[in-house]
């Protein structure tokens, strides 16, 4: 009856000596329980299943107590740039809008396609990504030193791999850029520290040799280092070895995503980043590779994501050109709708249609819609293919030559009345010239694309309306007239940002199709084709140690200031030992004179010295001569080689 009582009543208060006798009970109940767990022998499953559930409660407490930390410095970090959860982004007004809005919609990138292992798991099974070179989960992981070494930031664009040399932060970071705001977006600037501009500085020297390997000792000791980096993928793709090649690219993004700035949300879309700035330039680089590298192993969709990045990062500067390559993806992955959307949707802004692979890319993507709408929408389809043979004509009528180029590419013979007809003549052209350009981007697309025409069902709708746009302009239709003026006169040479896509895309068709003109500036691996008329804090030195010595000393002291440590006392015991390698020579020179009696009492005039040496046997050598000095000072006669000749 008590227990009725008390169970009915809800604010009945239990008996505290029962309560006490149960608590009791209870932790007697606890004591016999452990006490039998640590008599049983080790084999026995119970006892390994607790070991494993105490194992797992510990570890989750400790990746509890790191996501607290991490949160908290986030929250000091926005706080010291006054900064909410969300950071408020320019014009807000503008970002409300229905334009706005949709377009950014389009430039939203899905994070869960960003692995290119996944991809190829969900296409082959578990076992493909571990064949195919994958490198595994792109979460949160230890360093080199195990459960001691640092918990580095989780990424997405590049996962850590164990054969990585461990990862030091060298003065790469992310801040702020209010000059990169757009209506609707928010800019960020990747930073160098002074530590990291002496670095630059080697790395720059290194490459003017032109010698790989010292590029290579260079990235040995700064392993984080991104120029470095993306220069020796470029060595080892040109040298055969792309997996290789693949991984330098990786870790240059892993890197890069060690330094984002807490509010850098890429996936929003709503971040920009300006191709001027220095710093950056590597990230866009560094995507793009990253893009193609992804593309060669068929991820697809992994592949547009990130290309959707690429050019979300600066929509409206475009710097490496990646509209001239997103179709291809987006057709690839099956991506029609957005394709289609995107050549309605920026067609007044950047008039997609006058670029040769959207005007084709779009026509094939709304005639695969319409396809796939036959069983469920018949009258629909039909609506579709007409529509699709509208955009094909238009297409053909802007850019004749593709037709001819496409079907040499696919192998395929084109109709007598396709193949003799004046408008799908492809005369000559000279590179830099409007018709060049057009003829850069023609040739562009059919080497990219042309694997998704090669169906013969595809060549016979391409032949279909190629004919259709023959028999249109035999008519006296002036459409095709039209399309040439505008042709000649849209195209005023070839653009940097196209210059850069070609660059880095290497299809050996297009090399003959770029001018070799001298101010397009130096076609670099790490910084190909610089914005015209923007000068960084590397370019004096880059000037200087391509210019011939004895010019610009001032630039070239300074140069050997930031890399040699005791440059004071290695000028000297080299200036010692020259003239004492002379004098073994009988070529002694007159006390007083640059590399005379006075250099051995540390006389010299270092400026003029360092000009009569780098003219006597190069800055290279002279640059490897002061390093060794500096490193060996007990044995000064072994700072120059002999194959140096100074005499």
């Amino acid at each position: 009856t008590t227990t009725t009582a008390t169970t009915a009543s809800p604010t009945a208060i239990p008996d505290s000596d029962a309560t006490l006798s149960t608590k009791s009970a209870s932790k007697k109940k606890k004591k016999k329980r452990a006490k039998k767990k640590k008599e049983r022998p080790a084999g026995d499953g119970g006892a390994q299943a607790n070991v494993g559930g105490e194992g797992e409660a510990a570890a989750s407490g400790e990746r509890d107590s790191e996501l607290a930390e991490l949160e908290s410095t986030i929250r000091k970090v926005k706080a010291m740039y006054n900064e909410a959860d969300t950071p408020v982004l320019p014009d807000a007004a503008a970002a409300g809008s229905g334009a706005l809005e949709g377009r950014r919609a389009l430039l939203v990138v899905e994070k869960r396609h960003l692995n290119p292992d996944t991809e190829i798991r969900r296409m082959f099974g578990a076992g493909a990504a571990r064949d195919n070179g994958g490198g595994g989960g792109a979460g949160p992981r230890r360093g080199a030193g195990g459960r001691g070494g640092p918990l580095y930031r989780k990424t997405v664009l590049a996962a850590s791999k164990d054969t990585w040399p461990r990862f030091t932060k060298m003065g790469l970071q992310m801040n702020r850029d209010a000059d990169a705001d757009a209506a609707g977006a928010v800019g960020f600037a990747f930073v160098h520290s002074k530590e990291y501009q002496r670095v630059q500085m080697r790395f720059l020297a290194a490459v003017q040799t032109l010698d790989p390997a010292q590029i290579s000792h260079l990235l040995e000791a700064h392993p984080s280092h991104i120029d470095a980096l993306l220069q020796l993928s470029e060595v080892m793709r040109m040298g055969g070895d792309t997996q290789m090649a693949a991984d330098f690219v990786e870790r240059a993004l892993f890197c890069f995503e060690q330094a984002f700035h807490p509010a850098f949300n890429f996936a929003a879309g709503e971040c920009r980043l300006q191709y001027v700035t220095y710093a950056n330039r590597g990230f866009f680089l560094a995507l793009f590779r990253h893009i193609i590298n992804v593309g060669n192993r068929g991820c697809w969709r992994t592949a547009f994501e990130l290309t959707k990045l690429l050019l979300s990062l600066a929509p409206e500067e475009d710097p490496l050109a990646a509209v001239l390559m997103i179709d291809y993806y987006a057709v690839r992955s099956g991506q029609f709708a957005w394709l289609t959307r995107l050549a309605r949707e920026w067609e007044d802004d950047h008039q997609l249609s006058w670029l040769p692979n959207m005007a084709y890319s779009s026509a094939f993507a709304r005639r695969e819609l319409a396809l796939d709408q036959q069983t469920d929408d018949p009258a629909g389809s039909e609506a579709g293919l007409r529509e699709a043979d509208e955009l094909l004509t238009r297409a053909i009528t802007r850019f004749p030559a593709v037709v001819p180029l496409l079907a040499g590419k696919c192998g395929a013979m084109l109709r007598p009345e396709v193949l003799t007809h004046q408008l799908f003549a492809i005369p000559r052209v000279t590179a830099g010239t409007s018709a060049g350009c057009v003829r850069l981007l023609e040739v562009l697309f059919v080497e990219r694309c042309h694997t998704l025409w090669k169906l013969p069902v595809v060549l016979e709708w391409l032949q279909k309306n190629a004919v259709a746009t023959a028999a249109l302009a035999d008519s006296g239709d002036n459409l095709a007239a039209e399309a040439a003026e505008r042709r000649r006169t849209h195209y005023r040479g070839i653009p940097r940002n196209v210059l850069r896509h070609v660059f880095v895309a290497e299809f050996p068709e297009t090399n003959a199709l770029i001018p070799a003109d001298p101010e397009m500036g130096a076609m670099l691996a790490h910084d190909p084709f610089p914005p015209k008329g923007h000068r960084t804090e590397y370019d004096e030195l880059a000037a200087e140690m391509s210019s011939q010595a004895g010019h610009g000393v001032g630039a070239l002291e300074m140069f050997l200031r930031s890399l040699i440590p005791g440059f004071e006392n290695a000028v000297a015991g080299l200036a010692s030992q020259r003239q004492r390698q002379r004098r073994r020579g009988g070529g002694a020179v007159p006390a007083g004179a640059v590399g005379g009696d006075d250099e051995a009492e540390g006389g010299i005039n270092v400026r003029e010295w360092l000009g009569s040496m780098a003219e006597e046997i190069g800055v290279d050598n002279l640059l490897q001569a002061l390093l060794a000095e500096s490193q060996d000072d007990g044995n000064p006669d072994a700072a120059i080689p002999d194959d140096f000749n100074i005499d």
